[in-house]
């Protein structure tokens, strides 16, 4: 019985139940995603990178894979390509989610994709996304 009571419950919140209860207590799913980040870096035991920035290594991840689909169209197909590019990306910082990486490997990252992307487009000027200045406003 107890646990299709804790089945049952995160049936609900997946049904959007949550947001009405967390309303009732004065909450917001953002307000437990800061939560959420400070136990991580507790656990991770450091601070982890801000949302803009990983969604911007999210977007040179899809650079790089797409980089990566065209200078092997024979050989792969778009979505093995991308799927590829953040598997590599995820191993050699050993994260799970681009969420998770620790600030003070920010810097590595960018350079690493940059080089990434370079590989399977030599002597190419970077995109636009490489470029940006990658400093936190925090």
């Amino acid at each position: 019985m107890s646990q299709f009571q804790e089945l049952r419950r995160k049936v609900e919140a997946l049904n959007g139940k949550l947001d009405k209860d967390l309303a009732s207590v004065g909450l917001t799913l953002g307000d437990l995603g800061g939560r959420v980040d400070r136990i991580e870096a507790k656990v991770i035991g450091e601070a982890t990178i801000y949302d803009n920035q990983a969604q911007t290594i999210g977007e040179m991840i899809v650079a790089v894979g797409t980089a990566m689909y065209e200078a092997n169209r024979s050989k792969i197909g778009k979505a093995e390509a991308y799927k590829n590019a953040q598997m590599e990306f995820k191993r050699e910082f050993g994260v799970h989610i681009y969420s998770a990486l620790p600030l003070s490997r920010y810097e590595d990252a960018v350079q690493f994709l940059s080089h990434r992307w370079q590989h399977y487009r030599p002597g190419q000027a970077l995109p636009d996304v490489f470029r940006r200045d990658q400093k936190s406003l925090f």
